[in-house]
């Protein structure tokens, strides 16, 4: 049987596990498999973007296709081959032992059954094919198992690495480093749990607890295990690193060996380092480390800087305030000056000054012209603001300077004053001034008295505010 009707025969035969498969209808199949299984990752490696011989991914898209299509007739084909030497088709279950797919592989080179056995008839008598009658060479039978033994090997060493449990022989970056390495390096407390790994290489042989280094966040980790048994862990914050020294370059037989120099702060003078030079991976682990190095040497001055800023804000501020407490200073010493001027012009011996103002107040006040008198917006007027004005903010001096904090015109300065400020407390007199009327005389002031005009330092509204409150507090 050759090569196409092999194949024909196998995909004829999609999942039959009955019958009998000659040697040449299994090995042409095997020959198409492998073939095939090298377009599919050929394909994958051009959908992943990286060059055929660096891809080692067995789950691409295309691999996993030609997996799904062709499962079925290679089982089918190697359960009818081990029926073809008179074994049963369970057989091919000791190929999960890995030791077991040697015998497998020594069975596939086994000439067929001649004539007849219990699963069925011999194959190469229904397609007329002429017996070689000649036993397959010992010599050929030998290397076929040798090399099922070395192919076997090779199998197991690459589930191992996949696994982590035998060092991979390239750098790592942390996303590709298997669960098991991540355990093994935080039960040996090589890092913490929360430890982020950037990348990873051990040359240990068996074992990566044996040697290694790794990039984390925040540092660079050395370890080794002595000859007696012991971990020994090396580490240098990234802010501590002073430079990165090259010793010797590496290929494709040695690893790269560099020497990372401390500062003044570091716990050790250098830490050396050995790097897998496949796939540039020392050049990506070393470019990584130098990337966080000038990293975190920037951040410390980059802080003093923001420092620097934040004390010149703070200092900006407190020439404010202080420039701003001398003009208040200024103000308070000027409002002074002013009521000492004030008192100086007042008419002094009063003999009513130690009391209120009289009730009813004997004194004639301009009437404000036309329908002002009339006016009230004391509705609208905000009681608080006119309060504020009266105690505290008006110019050149607060309201109860003259009238009083209760509105009966006994304030400090009032006493002084003749004719004595307004007695809002007055009912007889209140009675007959309007809140026009009031509004007119604080905003103009009132001719021979000491009522000064305020349309100069307060507005309209702000008039109307202080109207309000007095007429609510003090007058009843």
């Amino acid at each position: 049987m050759n090569f196409v009707e092999a194949t024909k025969t196998c995909f004829i035969k999609y999942a039959d596990f009955s019958g009998r498969a000659s040697r040449s209808e299994y090995w042409y199949f095997s020959l198409f498999m492998l073939l095939l299984s090298i377009c599919s990752m050929i394909i994958d490696s051009i959908i992943a973007g990286v060059p055929f011989w660096e891809y080692d991914d067995w789950t691409g898209p295309a691999s996993l296709i030609v997996t799904i299509l062709t499962i079925l007739p290679a089982l089918g084909v190697s359960v009818r081959r081990l029926h073809d030497i008179d074994k049963s088709g369970w057989w091919i279950l000791i190929a999960f032992t890995f030791i077991g797919f040697i015998l497998l592989i020594h069975w596939a080179i086994k000439e067929s059954n001649i004539g007849d056995n219990q699963f069925g008839s011999d194959p190469l008598e229904k397609i007329n094919e002429e017996r070689i009658a000649k036993p397959i060479s010992k010599l050929v039978h030998f290397l076929v198992i040798f090399l099922a033994i070395i192919f076997t090997f090779f199998v197991l060493v690459g589930i191992g690495i996949k696994m982590g449990v035998i060092p991979d022989t390239m750098v790592l970056s942390g996303k590709d480093l298997a669960p098991y390495t991540r355990a093994k390096l935080v039960s040996n407390d090589i890092i913490l749990e929360s430890d982020n790994i950037i990348y990873f290489y051990s040359e240990g042989f068996l074992s990566v607890i044996e040697v290694g280094q790794l990039l984390t966040e925040d540092r660079i980790v050395s370890y080794e295990t002595t000859e007696n048994n012991q971990l020994e862990k090396y580490q240098m914050l990234y802010k501590n690193i002073k430079t990165i020294e090259l010793v010797e370059q590496g290929n494709f037989s040695s690893d790269s060996v560099y020497n990372i120099i401390g500062n003044e702060n570091a716990s050790y003078e250098s830490l050396t380092i050995l790097l897998s030079a496949e796939s540039d991976g020392d050049t990506k682990f070393i470019k990584e480390l130098e990337s966080r190095v000038l990293v975190h040497s920037v951040a410390p001055l980059e802080q003093d800087r923001l420092n620097l800023e934040e004390k010149g804000k703070r200092v900006a501020a407190l020439q404010l305030l202080n420039e701003e407490k001398r003009k208040l200073e200024e103000e308070k010493q000027r409002l002074k000056e002013e009521q000492e001027k004030f008192a100086r012009l007042m008419p002094r011996g009063n003999p009513s000054a130690k009391s209120g103002g009289k009730c009813p107040q004997p004194r004639k006040t301009k009437s404000a012209p036309g329908g002002i008198s009339k006016k009230d917006k004391t509705g609208k007027a905000n009681l608080a603001n006119g309060k504020k004005i009266y105690l505290k903010t008006a110019k050149p001096m607060a309201c109860k300077m003259c009238h009083g904090d209760k509105g009966d015109g006994g304030g400090k300065l009032g006493k002084a004053l003749k004719p004595r400020p307004r007695n809002f407390t007055c009912v007889a007199t209140m009675k007959k001034v309007s809140a026009g009327q009031m509004f007119y005389i604080i905003k103009n002031g009132s001719k021979g008295t000491g009522m000064v005009p305020h349309k100069k330092t307060l507005k309209d509204k702000e008039i109307w505010d202080v109207v309000k409150y007095i007429r609510t507090t003090f007058v009843k």
